[in-house]
């Protein structure tokens, strides 16, 4: 998510700021992705093995569950999540909105990250609100769904 702040906890309670663009950012997003899939230094864990929580500390409002408000007043309304199914699955899924869900002029981009085996969805929109929370809260709960599912496979 553009904009938005992290917070990593290593170890013990140490907490670290993960921010684009911030000086008392201990790592951009960039560089925590770099972490996550190879090791800083050979022999040395994958940053995943030593981090014990994540979570997102500014630039986003938490509507709950992994789902994510963020807007700026001269752009569109947004809402982001993310999913470890592939984009061609979220894709199917999202074609597959109900008619019932007012889905006119919203948006749904998915951002495949092969490497992290991770998609990001942003749905955005002219119409903010409750309309796209909707369609938003449809498109994640489907994909949470799916992604139970599969693992069960």
């Amino acid at each position: 998510m553009p904009h938005a702040v992290g917070g990593i906890e290593i170890g013990r309670g140490r907490q670290h700021l993960v921010a684009q663009n911030r000086h008392d950012a201990m790592l951009t997003p960039c560089q925590l992705r770099i972490g996550l899939i190879e090791p800083v230094i050979d022999g040395v864990p994958h940053l995943a093995h030593v981090i014990s929580s994540l979570e997102v500390t500014g630039g986003a409002v938490d509507l709950g569950g992994g789902l994510f408000q963020t807007g700026h007043p001269s752009g569109l309304d947004e809402r982001w999540f993310a999913t470890t199914l592939r984009s061609e699955i979220v894709e199917e899924i999202t074609a597959q909105c109900p008619p019932d869900i007012d889905h006119a002029d919203i948006r749904v981009r998915v951002m495949a990250d092969a490497e992290l085996d991770v998609c990001a969805i942003r749905v955005s929109g002219n119409s903010a609100g409750l309309r796209l929370d909707a369609v938003a809260c449809w498109l994640y709960e489907r994909c949470l769904v799916e992604e139970l599912l599969a693992s069960t496979r």
